[in-house]
């Protein structure tokens, strides 16, 4: 891929799904607006799951497909996040972008994030890889547009301290946000089974499953952390009228 050039593809008569390996654009950031410093190498063994298969109630629309800068939203976190990670997997639903990126299908409908994050945690292909690290991943929502590269680089290195399972985002003292982000953070796979356990048995709270697994947190600026949900919010991030 030219220097310079998106990863964003045109659509085709396929699914979305690449038909490559690991299709990060690890060797096609040279001169790409990323966020993270155009080396051509990304910094860790992590998969990054983007959660962007939500209904977007709020909002009316597709997250995902809003404009945003020269593209997409879509476009605006696989840029930034290319030179972070292993590789860049959509948890899309039952969508498919035009992107040349792995997509997952939720494991269960009408689930909400959680069942975005069983399937990244039940990913076969992070099973079967010997090439990279899989026991743990890092998960962030498609409507974070303001994560920093500070933070990027802790969801691609960080490592989740011993007694805990899953490591957060919180925000710092400098805001009005106090809520603590699980959908930026991540995620050991030892904890597939209690998350299936508790789909089955029909629980959806986010919050809830997160008392079971006593996760660790780390402190970002509060903004990183303020999801885009309505199209007001959208609107005044992106100074349209």
């Amino acid at each position: 891929m030219a220097s310079g050039e998106s990863i964003i593809q045109p659509d085709s008569e396929s699914s979305g799904e690449t038909s490559g390996t690991h299709a990060t654009g690890r060797t096609a950031s040279s001169g790409q607006t990323s966020g993270l410093p155009a080396t051509g190498r990304i910094i860790s063994d992590r998969t990054l799951y983007l959660l962007c298969g939500g209904g977007s109630r709020r909002m009316g629309r597709d997250k995902a497909l809003l404009p945003f800068g020269e593209g997409t939203l879509l476009e605006h976190q696989i840029n930034k996040c290319v030179d972070a990670f292993f590789e860049i997997v959509l948890l899309s639903g039952i969508r498919r972008y035009p992107v040349d990126l792995r997509h997952l299908p939720d494991v269960m409908e009408d689930a909400g994030p959680l069942s975005g994050l069983l399937a990244a945690l039940e990913d076969p292909a992070a099973h079967q890889s010997s090439a990279h690290t899989s026991d743990t991943l890092a998960l962030m929502a498609i409507d974070l547009p303001e994560v920093s590269t500070a933070t990027l680089r802790q969801l691609a290195t960080g490592v989740i301290p011993d007694g805990h399972e899953a490591l957060i985002a919180e925000p710092d003292a400098s805001g009005e946000e106090t809520r603590q982000q699980p959908l930026l953070g991540i995620y050991d796979r030892s904890i597939t089974s209690r998350l299936r356990d508790y789909l089955q048995a029909g629980r959806r709270s986010v919050r809830g499953f997160l008392r079971q697994i006593n996760p660790a947190t780390f402190r970002v600026a509060a903004a990183e952390i303020r999801n885009v949900n309505t199209e007001a919010e959208y609107r005044k991030l992106t100074n349209r009228p």
